[in-house]
C-alpha cells in the first residue's frame, strides 16, 4: 500500500507541474505572503509539508511538494534550496 501511495504521488506531482496547478498555487502563496517576504512562504510550505506527512508517507509528501516549492522560489526570484 505504501508503494502504491508513493507511485501515485509521482504521477500527481508530474500532473501538478505539467498542468500549471503548481504555478497557480505558488502564485497564490506568493501573493498571500508578499508583505512578509520569502521567509513567510517558507514557513507556510513547512507547515503544509508537516501536515501532509501526517496524512501520507514522507516520500509521497516530498514528491507532491517539490514542484510547488520550486515554483514558489522562482516567483520570489530566490534560490530554491531554502524552499526544499
Amino acid at each position: 500500500q505504501v508503494l502504491i501511495t508513493i507511485a501515485a504521488a509521482f504521477g500527481v506531482g508530474t500532473a501538478l507541474q505539467n498542468s500549471g496547478a503548481a504555478t497557480v498555487i505558488a502564485a497564490s502563496l506568493v501573493e498571500a505572503t508578499r508583505e512578509w517576504g520569502p521567509i513567510a512562504a517558507i514557513a507556510v510550505i513547512y507547515l503544509l509539508g508537516s501536515i501532509m506527512t501526517e496524512l501520507i508517507t514522507n516520500n509521497a509528501a516530498a514528491v507532491l511538494m517539490f514542484p510547488f516549492c520550486l515554483e514558489t522560489a522562482r516567483l520570489y526570484q530566490a534560490s530554491p534550496l531554502p524552499f526544499l
